[in-house]
């Protein structure tokens, strides 16, 4: 479970990653060849975080409906891979492997789409509409700082694996 969520962690901490990297003027990339090379880097960290997850995902998914009943068992399966739970699922499946091809990463506005996708979930959506509905007052006014803070630290956490995995795929220099 650790794993899994330090992989959605890194899926948000690429989405900021990639809304920085869009806002970036071209010019900066031919004055600095290697930021193309730590793109190219935060890619493939990004595509092997999505498929991790999707498998660490389906593990869990397993493991919690080993011990229903065939029933229960059959109509969790159906609303997971049919109903509203599969739209988050295939975000990540496809907004993952998508990246595979390097002319799909260069276009700004599906790169856009991609990072929005992993900074704001499915829940996320649920919960802002509950709590900004008329009648439902919240007693923390912290969601938006916790959001915020969560998305940094996931930065922070996408940032120190880019790194180290940069280090030791291109070495220092």
């Amino acid at each position: 479970m650790i794993l899994y969520t330090f992989c959605l962690s890194l899926l948000s901490g690429f989405g900021l990653y990639s809304l920085l990297y869009i806002l970036l003027p071209k010019d900066i990339f031919s004055s600095h060849p290697q930021l193309y090379k730590l793109d190219d880097t935060a890619c493939q960290i990004f595509i092997w975080t999505g498929i991790s997850t999707l498998l660490l995902g389906s593990l869990i998914w397993i493991e919690e409906l080993i011990p229903l009943d065939d029933e229960t068992r059959d109509t969790i399966l159906y609303n997971l891979l049919l109903g509203p739970s599969a739209l988050p699922i295939l975000i990540v499946g496809v907004g993952t492997q998508i990246l595979w091809i390097k002319s799909i990463r260069e276009v700004k506005w599906i790169r856009l789409l991609i990072a929005l996708f992993m900074l704001v979930s499915y829940q996320d959506v649920i919960i802002w509409f509950t709590d900004f509905h008329r009648d439902y007052v919240s007693s923390s006014s912290s969601l938006l700082l916790t959001k915020v803070q969560y998305i940094g630290a996931s930065l922070l956490k996408f940032l120190t694996v880019l790194g180290l995995v940069y280090m030791g795929r291109w070495g220092m220099k």
